[in-house]
């Protein structure tokens, strides 16, 4: 959305008759300085506007930041649990695998 353009055409024309352009020509390279400026160029206004939505895209962002934090502390904690529960049966294994092997030591020397 642009603001309106407070440029006077009529005298922007006249200099540039004055320092001896052709009339014509001033005429037509004002109104490409007029639809460059009111169509391509941004206004304080559209910087404005972008600066608020880029502030509010970063504000998204921050919050999808933090919930992303809490999901991969969570899932980290799961995982956590699971390997100490792992462990557990891992080292239980073990010690009746040695049991076993005693055991058996045990029968075949005695």
């Amino acid at each position: 959305m642009h603001s309106a353009l407070a440029f006077d055409t009529y005298s922007y024309v006249r200099k540039l008759r004055d320092a001896g352009m052709d009339e014509e020509q001033a005429v037509i390279q004002t109104e490409a300085l007029v639809d460059l400026v009111e169509h391509r160029l941004a206004s304080k206004h559209d910087v404005a506007a972008l600066r608020r939505d880029m502030e509010a895209m970063d504000a998204k962002i921050t919050a999808l930041d933090t919930k992303l934090d809490a999901k991969i502390t969570a899932l980290d904690t799961k995982l956590d649990a699971k390997i100490t529960a792992l462990d557990t049966k891992i080292t239980d294994i073990l010690k009746w695998t040695a049991g076993i092997f005693a055991a058996q030591t045990a029968l075949i020397i005695g």
